[in-house]
C-alpha cells in the first residue's frame, strides 16, 4: 500500500510519503484514512524524522460512499502516539501483520 499526507505541529506542515506492507490472511480491497495523535513534542518529532510503524491488526470493514461501517478502535502505537483508522470504500476481512514507512515528501517541503 500507500500513500501521502502531512503532519501539522503548532501549524507548520510537514508533507509525508507512506509505504506499507501487510503479511497475514485477508481478502477485499480497501480506502483508508489513518489520523494520527501525537501526545507529546518528542513523540511527534521522533516520527517525523524517523517514521516506522509495526502493528498486528484484526478487522473488517464493509462501507460504500456512507452506507456501511469498520470493525476499529484507537490503536496505542507507542508512549504518546496513538492512530485512528476510517474506511472510506472498500469490503476486507483480515488478520494481518503490517509495517509502515512514513518519510518526509523532501520535495513538497521545499515550497
Amino acid at each position: 500500500g500507500g500513500g501521502d499526507g502531512v503532519a501539522v505541529a503548532s501549524g507548520k506542515r510537514t508533507y509525508m510519503d507512506m509505504l506499507q506492507g501487510k503479511v497475514g490472511l485477508g481478502l477485499g480491497a480497501k480506502e483508508t484514512r489513518e489520523v494520527w495523535v501525537f501526545t507529546s513534542n518528542k513523540a511527534y518529532n521522533k516520527f517525523v524524522t524517523s517514521g516506522w510503524s509495526a502493528s498486528g491488526e484484526a478487522g473488517a470493514a464493509a462501507k460504500a460512499g456512507k452506507t456501511g461501517g469498520q470493525i476499529a478502535g484507537a490503536k496505542h502505537l507507542g508512549k504518546d502516539v496513538y492512530v485512528y483508522q476510517f474506511t472510506e470504500n472498500g469490503l476486507t476481512a483480515e488478520a494481518t501483520v503490517n509495517g509502515a514507512k512514513y518519510m518526509v515528501n523532501r520535495d513538497l517541503n521545499k515550497k
